[in-house]
């Protein structure tokens, strides 16, 4: 699969996570400028890409707000670490409150840096 099209795999299954979680207010990052270009201008752009992120996008109003935004690769460290984790331990990682230790680890030091 093109790189490109796995970023848009991820942002469907993160859609629907966040719609099955009940959130108002989305706020999605992604270090993919092609994604988040795609998403934020999906009514102009005509390609097939484009196309596609703008049906995905009719998912938007179901929240209060959505924001995309771009984030550089270097600060998306504890989404970088998660999905290690993940592929890592053959699991999807979803979990409430009661996180392992690892985790949290992991959260705590992108938040210090």
């Amino acid at each position: 699969m093109d790189i490109s099209w796995a970023e848009v795999e991820a942002f469907k299954v993160g859609l629907k996570l966040e719609k099955s979680l009940n959130v108002g207010r989305l706020i999605m990052e992604s270090d993919s400028a092609m994604l988040v270009n795609a998403v934020n201008k999906r009514r102009l752009d005509i390609t097939i890409l484009g196309q596609c992120s703008r049906s995905e996008c009719d998912i938007f109003s179901s929240f209060e707000s959505v924001q995309v935004n771009w984030t550089n690769r270097n600060s998306n460290y504890a989404a970088n670490s998660l999905c290690k984790l993940a592929i890592r331990n053959e699991n999807d990682l979803y979990f409430d409150m009661e996180y392992p230790m690892d985790i949290h680890n992991i959260i705590i030091r992108d938040a210090i840096n």
